[in-house]
């Protein structure tokens, strides 16, 4: 992955999140980055998806484009904890590990 193509990334979630903000009233770019992702969670689950392993597989992908700029490289290992329950770590689209 090429840093151009980082910005590129990064451009298209601004857009994305200056139509959040505008449309749930949120300022501060840091809190609507926040509430953007913890509603995304929430339109995760309604749409049958287990939120946590795509939260790990996202920070798995954005790790492996920010620090090995690499499309090959699957990017480190991300694991998730949440209170007690069991660690979770990214899946692949369909579920398999």
């Amino acid at each position: 992955m090429t840093r151009n193509r980082n910005h590129e990334r990064a451009d298209w979630a601004a857009t994305a999140l200056k139509t959040y903000r505008r449309q749930v009233g949120v300022d501060d770019c840091y809190d609507a980055v926040h509430d953007l992702i913890a509603d995304l969670g929430h339109y995760a689950k309604r749409q049958g998806h287990d939120f946590l392993p795509l939260v790990a597989r996202a920070l798995n992908t954005w790790a492996a484009e920010v620090e090995y700029h690499d499309e090959i490289d699957p990017g480190p290992s991300v694991y998730i904890r949440l209170g007690n329950e069991t660690t979770l770590r990214p899946t692949r689209k369909g579920g398999a590990s």
